[in-house]
Order: C-alpha cells, then sequence, then structure tokens
C-alpha cells in the first residue's frame, strides 16, 4: 500500500512541477549500423506535449532526408499522464516506443525498472566538450555523486542512460529598468533581493506593483530556494537534513519574501505568475525560462520586454555558490525495442551534431551546449541564454536520485512552503515539522 501511495504522490508531484565551428566528434562509428537494419524502420518517441515535441516535430524532415530508411513518429502525451505512461512501459516490458524523452528525475525509476539501455556499454556514447559535464552527470547511472539511495551504491562505473537535449534550469528574472531608475545594482545575495523588494513594493499604487513573485502553488520553487540558500532535504549518505539551519533559514527566507506578494501570489501557478510580470507589476522572481521567459519578451503581448535581466540564483551570502536546480530533458532509448539500432542513428543525429542542436533551440527548444547556449543570433531571441549556461557551470543540483524519496520529500516540502507563504506557520515551524515528517515517511527507503 505504501509503495501505491508514493507512486502516486510522485505522479501527483511531476505533473506540478513540469506544469540546445564545427560539429563535435561523435562517438563510437556506427556506420555498419544501417547494413543491419531493415529497408525501412520507423522509430517512435514518446515526450510531452507543447514545445518539447515542438522541438523534435521541427527536425524530422532534416533528420529523415539525412537518413534514408529510418522514419520518426513522435507521439505527445499530456502532462498528467506522461510520467505514469512511461513507468507502465517498464512495468510490461514494451516496445510500444523506441524513445522516451525523460524528465531527469524519473532516471531512477526508468533504470531500476530496466527500461532504459546502457549506451556507454551499447554503442559508445561518449561525453563531448561542448556540453557541460553535470548534463551527463545527471543522465549517468549509477548517480555519481549527491545523495544516493542504499540500494543505488553499488561502486560500479558510472554511464550514459540518455543523452541530453534540454539543459534546463531555475533562474532569477528582475526589472533591469527599475533597478536602473533607483540607481540600485543587481542583487547578489537574498538579503539583496530582500532589500529591493522593500524598497519598490507598493501594493496600493494605481496600478499596484510587488516587490517578489512566486510560483506558490504547492511550494512549485521550494527546492530551487532550499538548495540556492544552502540547505538540502538529504546529505550524501540519504540521511535527512531538511531541518538543518540552512533549511531552516530558507523558509524562513521565505516568510520574508511572503510580505511582498501579489494578494493570492502563493497560490500562483506558472500563468498567474506569468500574467503579473507581463502586466508590468510585478519586480522579481524565479522561474522555468522554458516556462515563462519567452512570454516576458514577446513584444506583441509584454509591457516588459527589453526590459529584464536574467541571473542565476541569488546565493545565501556573498562569495557563496549560486545553486540552482535542474530539469533536464534527455534520450532514452528503451530496452525493449525491437529498432534498436535505427533509434541510437536518431539519438546521435540529434546530440552529437551542434548545428542539429542550434537548430532544435531555434525551433523552441532549450539548449544543452555551449556553443548554441552563447550563439549571437539566439540571444537576440532569447537573451536569457548565457546566464542561464552560466548557471549550469555552477553547478545546479538534481532531484533525488531515488524511486520514492522525491515524491515523498516534495510532497512534504511544497504544503510546507505553502503554509508559510499563507501566514499558517513561521518559516521555523514548517521546517521542523517537514523534516519530521519527511524522517518518518523514509524509514526503510533504500531506493
Amino acid at each position: 500500500m505504501k509503495k501505491l501511495y508514493l507512486f502516486a504522490t510522485f505522479v501527483m508531484v511531476m505533473a506540478i512541477m513540469v506544469s540546445a565551428c564545427a560539429a563535435p566528434a561523435a562517438p563510437a562509428e556506427t556506420g555498419a549500423v544501417a547494413e543491419e537494419m531493415p529497408e525501412e524502420v520507423t522509430i517512435s518517441i514518446i515526450t510531452a506535449q507543447g514545445p518539447l515535441a515542438d522541438g523534435l516535430v521541427a527536425l524530422i524532415p532534416q533528420f529523415e532526408e539525412e537518413n534514408p530508411g529510418i522514419k520518426v513518429e513522435v507521439a505527445p502525451f499530456p502532462w498528467t499522464t506522461f510520467f505514469e505512461k512511461v513507468i507502465s512501459l517498464a512495468r510490461t516490458e514494451s516496445g510500444e516506443f523506441d524513445v522516451i524523452f525523460a524528465d531527469d528525475p524519473w532516471m531512477p525509476n526508468i533504470v531500476d525498472g530496466g527500461l532504459s539501455v546502457n549506451l556507454t556499454e551499447a554503442y559508445g556514447a561518449t561525453r563531448d566538450d561542448d556540453v557541460p559535464q553535470v548534463s551527463y552527470d545527471v543522465f549517468s547511472w549509477p548517480p555519481p555523486y549527491g545523495p544516493i539511495p542504499l540500494d543505488f551504491q553499488t561502486g560500479e562505473r558510472p554511464d550514459l542512460h540518455a543523452l541530453p537535449i534540454q539543459g534546463n534550469v531555475i533562474m532569477f528574472y528582475i526589472r533591469q529598468d527599475i533597478l536602473d531608475e533607483l540607481g540600485l545594482d543587481a542583487p547578489v545575495t537574498w538579503d539583496d533581493v530582500l532589500a529591493i523588494a522593500e524598497q519598490v513594493h507598493c501594493p496600493d499604487c494605481d496600478p499596484p506593483f510587488y516587490g517578489y513573485n512566486v510560483r506558490g502553488a504547492a511550494g512549485s520553487d521550494a527546492l530551487a530556494l532550499l538548495w540556492s540558500m544552502g540547505g538540502g532535504i538529504f546529505d550524501d549518505e540519504f540521511n535527512v537534513i531538511l531541518d538543518n539551519e540552512a533549511g531552516c533559514d530558507a523558509l524562513t527566507l521565505y516568510e520574508q519574501l511572503s510580505k511582498y506578494l501579489p494578494p493570492g501570489g502563493n497560490t500562483y501557478g506558472t500563468t498567474e505568475m506569468v500574467a503579473e510580470v507581463i502586466s508590468g507589476r510585478a519586480m522579481m522572481g524565479i522561474g522555468w525560462p522554458g516556462d515563462a521567459y519567452a512570454a516576458f519578451e514577446d513584444e506583441t503581448d509584454s509591457d516588459v520586454a527589453g526590459k529584464m535581466l536574467y541571473l542565476p540564483l541569488p546565493a545565501s551570502e556573498v562569495g557563496a555558490p549560486h545553486v540552482s536546480m535542474m530539469g533536464h530533458w534527455g534520450l532514452v532509448m528503451n530496452a525493449h525495442s525491437e529498432n534498436k539500432d535505427a533509434t541510437w542513428a536518431y539519438m546521435e543525429w540529434m546530440h552529437y551534431n551542434q548545428e542539429h542542436a542550434l537548430a532544435y533551440a531555434h525551433a523552441g527548444g532549450i539548449p544543452f551546449r555551449n556553443s548554441v547556449f552563447n550563439d549571437p543570433e539566439l540571444i537576440l531571441e532569447k537573451p536569457w541564454f548565457p546566464a542561464q549556461f552560466e548557471a549550469l557551470l555552477v553547478p545546479p543540483k538534481w532531484r533525488p536520485r531515488s524511486t520514492q524519496a522525491t515524491g515523498i520529500s516534495l510532497a512534504i516540502l511544497g504544503p510546507a512552503f505553502s503554509a508559510v507563504g499563507a501566514g499558517d506557520m513561521t518559516g521555523q515551524e514548517a521546517c521542523e515539522q517537514a523534516g519530521a515528517e519527511i524522517r518518518l515517511e523514509m524509514e526503510g527507503v533504500t531506493n
């Protein structure tokens, strides 16, 4: 019964949280693969509806032209059912889809469920120097570092089980024009953020102006805030540390930031958060670039296009790292696919060629390569890309490499942040209660 509860919780949390010169050298030579494939093969890709699918679809004609004999079909699923469908593929050992375009926190479920191919062993997959190492680390198994559950502490060599295609990371946004008007510097620490929020917050103005903005629904930005303050849910031995000093400081910080939110901001989802910014009513906040920043810079609908500054997350103190939260997406080869060689040809084509990665970004995808993040033409379209790449080099943190811990921890941490934002609990109270609850739920969890 507990595992069913944990699975349902994880599905719910993932629905909320998810609510790329010359081409570098490719890995092992695969020229002989085509001789082993049937005359024509169709490979299918399961992904989420929206920009993730749109970018893949846009490149299909070019891939098929350059790879005669291989056809590609993309099957977009709604966010609410996508993860559950992926897990069902593992449970039924289904080869219905050859490629899973997977969110990085799903890797424990995918690998532990026998759904992925070890790409290092099977196809000689290598790391490209144009890609941040953390973007490979997050798709390696067993996890190369960080909090690792007991069952996954195998001592084996971490091998690639997916190739990164989207290098997303939560970032900080702020009104550059207002900073300039007031003669203020961009914030470096969260104390700076609080000082700026206090200075500009004017809820009684006409129109009102709010010092801080947030996706408050279910504590959507809770983990990013926690990590940027030097806290965490688990230590490297997978002990619960949420309620240590740094963790409680993060919840206390949110208690202070909540004073500067729009009315009801503690319940905002992405849509409401974006609306406050593009209407010119919010000074700053954090968010996923893929969800929000294109809307900020849309000159047809946004009052703040060209007025924004994008930065890595503020630090806990001067000199501390600007740690953020990863949200990478990568291509996983289904271990039950009957078209593995054709699938590898597609994955190799998408990942190891700089021109293809650039075309994917122009089609709406988020880059994963240094050269693409810093492409001058692309920066004109999406001015947050250089700062996003900077955030990847810190590096950011990834969600727990556990089949169960992410569902457990976020189902408790999110409501704790929401309670603080609503004024129902102090940051210290919520911190202590959430730490105790996570510790209780994690008893006996080893994977």
